[in-house]
C-alpha cells in the first residue's frame, strides 16, 4: 500500500478523515498541539499542520478513486498526468508519524544565534527549516508533497540557550 494526497476543502479535514475511516479507507490529518499566548496565559490547542490536504494510504484502483472523488469535501487527487501519484519515500517516512497530535520540536539554542534541532517533526530529509519565531515559539518550514515544496509552520519548545 502507498500514500497518496487528497486536496479537500480548508476546513473540512478531520471531517474527511472520518468519514473515508468509515468506508474502510486509512486516512490521516496532521495536527499539531500548538502552544499561544492569549490573555496574559500560554494555552494548548490543536491546529490542523497542512491545511486542505488529507493523506490516505491505498492500493490505488480505479473503483477506489471514484469512493474517494465522491466522499463529500474532497476536490481532488493530486498527481502528475492523468492517474494520482504515490508519496515518495522520504515524504511518506515523515507521515506515518501523525497518528497522535505531533508534539513541539526541541531546539537548542547558542549564544551566537545557531541552532540544532534535537527532536520532533523538524527533524527530516523532508522538512527545510525556513524561519525561527522564538517569541511565538513556532518556525516557518518548507514540506515537500509528490515533490512540491508547501508551507507550513510548526511549534517549537526551546529547551536552553548556551
Amino acid at each position: 500500500m502507498k500514500w497518496y494526497v487528497l486536496q479537500v476543502m480548508t476546513g473540512s479535514e478531520d471531517m474527511v478523515r472520518d468519514s473515508l475511516t468509515r468506508n474502510g479507507i486509512h486516512a490521516a490529518v496532521a495536527h499539531e498541539r500548538r502552544v499561544l499566548r492569549s490573555g496574559g496565559k500560554w494555552l494548548e490547542r490543536d491546529y490542523v499542520v497542512i491545511p486542505s490536504y488529507v493523506f490516505v494510504r491505498i492500493e490505488y484502483t480505479d473503483t477506489l478513486y471514484y469512493v474517494l472523488k465522491r466522499t463529500q469535501g474532497v476536490i481532488r487527487l493530486l498527481g502528475t498526468g492523468s492517474r494520482p501519484s504515490p508519496l515518495l519515500p522520504t515524504e511518506e517516512k515523515w507521515i506515518e508519524s501523525w497518528e497522535q497530535p505531533l508534539l513541539p520540536s526541541k531546539i537548542h539554542f547558542n549564544k551566537n544565534g545557531t541552532y540544532k534541532v534535537l527532536d520532533g517533526p523538524l527533524i527530516g530529509e523532508n522538512v527545510k527549516l525556513l524561519k525561527l519565531d522564538r517569541h511565538r515559539r513556532r518556525a516557518k518550514a518548507e514540506v515537500k508533497i509528490l515533490g512540491k515544496p508547501k508551507i507550513t509552520y510548526l511549534s517549537l519548545e526551546i529547551l536552553k540557550e548556551f
